[in-house]
């Protein structure tokens, strides 16, 4: 998953937009993350982006309002219901005006 995630403002939430080309057919881009709109880190409770032929590899998808600092990771989300996480090694964290990259701390 690039960094390059962008999240924009809308009411009551906020649009979210990911660069991931290391999909396969079949698989799905989601967030997983603390706040329960993010499934309580959940599996079965992924947040799923989508993405069509002339947006990939970008996902997107619209989220609820969450609270700052609220910790997630991506994820890719496998046929059978496997998740793959993001290799990185810190949780993400959801930025203040729900803008921004949401990097690693």
């Amino acid at each position: 998953v690039s960094s390059g995630t962008r999240c924009s403002r809308r009411m009551g939430g906020c649009s979210c937009e990911v660069v991931c080309a290391d999909t396969h057919p079949g698989e799905e881009v989601g967030l997983l993350g603390s706040p329960e709109p993010l499934g309580s880190w959940q599996p079965a409770k992924v947040v799923r982006l989508a993405t069509d032929g002339e947006l990939f590899p970008r996902w997107r998808g619209n989220l609820p309002q969450l609270p700052v600092g609220a910790e997630f990771k991506f994820v890719i989300v496998q046929p059978d219901g496997g998740l793959r996480w993001e290799p990185i090694q810190d949780n993400r964290r959801w930025p203040a005006g729900g803008a921004g990259g949401g990097g690693g701390g």
